[in-house]
C-alpha cells in the first residue's frame, strides 16, 4: 500500500512537468490586426522635424544643437587703421589718432596736435605704457612746444618763443641747433648755434641756412662720422648722402636723381614715378615731377586723392600746389573745419 502512494506521488510529479512544458512551448497568440481607417478617412502622421534652410522663417526651439541652426559665433572685431582713427570722434576730442590693432590711440604729441583743444600749442602728451593720453594744458609754460622748441609765451592766441634763454633751454636747440629768437620762433642763425648740435657733430649740417643746420659743401660731409660709417660724403639738397637714388630725399620728395644746379650738385625729382611713390605724393598732392626738379601737383585727382584734400580742404591743383578753392571743400575738411573751425574759403586757404 506504501509501494502504491509512492508510485503515485511519482507519477504526478511526471505529469506536473510534462504539462509545465507543454505550455511554455505553445506560441504566442498573433497581434490583433491596426483597424483600417474608413477609405475616405485621411491619416495625418505627425510630421518630422526640420530646420530652416532660409526660405522661410521658422522658430526652432527643440533643436537647438542642429547645425543648421546653431548660434552663430560673433564677427571678429576690426583691426584699425591709422586713417580709421584720424576720421574718428575720438582722434578730434582726446588724440587717439593711431591704430593699435582693433582700438585707436595716442601715439605720440603730433597725435595730440589733432585735437581740437589743443589749438595754438596748450597741450602736452604723456607716455603711458605702451601708448599714452593727451592732456590740455592752460598755459603755455606747460606746454610740449615750450619744453621742446621754447615756445613758451603766448601771442595772438598762439604758444610763440619770447626769449632767446627760452631758446637755448630747449630740447631742439641741443638737438637741431634750433636757439636763437626770431619773430617768435627758435631758429638756427649762427654757427655757433650749430657747432655743438648733434646735426654738425655726428651729420656734417654745421652751417644755418634758412634757421636750420644744413652742409653746405661736401668737405663738411667728408669730415663727418656718417661718411666714415655710412659712405655719406657728399653735400646734396642740405644734408650728407651716399647717393641720391634710396636717400631720404628720395623716399620723402621724390627727389631721386642727381643733377648740377646753380654750379652745385643736387637732388632732383625728374621722374613721376619717384614723385608718385614718394611721401608728399600721399601727404600733399604732389605726384608729378616738374620743371624745377621738385614734385607738384599736376591736376585735380592728384589732390583730390590725398591727405591734404581731406583734412585740409586742398582738393584742387593751382600753380604746382594743392589749394582749396571754394567753401564747399573747406567745409568738408576733416581737419581745418571739423576740428579748427576754418571753413571758410579766402585766399587759397581755409580760414575763419
Amino acid at each position: 500500500m506504501a509501494r502504491l502512494g509512492f508510485v503515485g506521488l511519482r507519477l504526478l510529479s511526471l505529469l506536473g512537468i510534462a504539462t509545465l512544458a507543454a505550455w511554455g512551448c505553445t506560441p504566442a497568440p498573433a497581434p490583433e490586426p491596426m483597424p483600417r481607417a474608413p477609405k475616405d478617412t485621411i491619416v495625418i502622421e505627425d510630421p518630422p522635424e526640420i530646420a530652416s534652410e532660409g526660405n522661410s522663417s521658422v522658430t526652432v526651439i527643440e533643436r537647438p544643437d542642429h547645425p543648421l541652426v546653431r548660434p552663430q559665433s560673433a564677427p571678429a572685431p576690426k583691426v584699425m587703421t591709422d586713417t580709421d582713427c584720424r576720421a574718428t570722434e575720438g582722434c578730434a576730442t582726446s588724440g587717439a589718432c593711431s591704430a593699435s590693432g582693433t582700438t585707436c590711440v595716442a601715439n605720440d604729441y603730433l597725435d595730440c596736435e589733432q585735437m581740437r583743444d589743443c589749438g595754438g600749442g596748450r597741450c602736452d602728451f604723456v607716455a603711458e605704457g605702451e601708448a599714452g593720453r593727451c592732456v590740455v594744458v592752460a598755459d603755455c609754460k606747460l606746454s610740449h612746444d615750450c619744453r621742446t622748441r621754447g615756445l613758451c609765451g603766448e601771442r595772438d592766441g598762439l604758444c610763440r618763443a619770447q626769449t632767446s634763454d627760452g631758446c637755448r633751454q630747449s630740447e631742439r636747440c641741443r638737438s637741431e641747433g634750433l636757439c636763437t629768437l626770431d619773430d617768435g620762433l627758435c631758429v638756427a642763425k649762427t654757427m655757433q648755434d650749430c657747432a655743438s648740435s648733434p646735426l654738425c657733430l655726428e651729420q656734417g649740417r654745421c652751417e644755418p641756412v634758412s634757421g636750420l643746420c644744413r652742409a653746405t659743401s661736401d668737405r663738411m660731409c667728408l669730415q663727418s662720422p656718417v661718411c666714415r660709417t655710412d659712405k655719406r660724403c657728399r653735400a646734396r639738397n642740405g644734408v650728407c648722402l651716399a647717393a641720391c637714388e634710396g636717400s631720404d630725399l628720395c623716399k620723402r620728395l621724390g627727389q631721386c636723381r642727381e643733377t648740377k644746379r646753380d654750379g652745385a650738385l643736387r637732388c632732383v625729382a625728374m621722374l613721376d614715378a619717384s614723385c608718385e611713390a614718394s611721401e608728399i605724393c600721399t601727404t600733399l598732392g604732389l605726384c608729378t615731377a616738374g620743371v624745377g626738379g621738385e614734385c607738384e601737383a599736376g591736376d585735380d585727382v592728384e589732390c583730390l586723392r590725398s591727405s591734404a584734400c581731406k583734412e585740409d580742404g586742398r582738393c584742387r591743383a593751382r600753380q604746382g600746389r594743392c589749394m582749396p578753392t571754394s567753401d564747399a571743400e573747406c567745409k568738408q575738411s576733416r581737419v581745418a573745419c571739423g576740428r579748427e573751425g576754418r571753413c571758410r574759403h579766402e585766399g587759397g586757404r581755409c580760414v575763419r
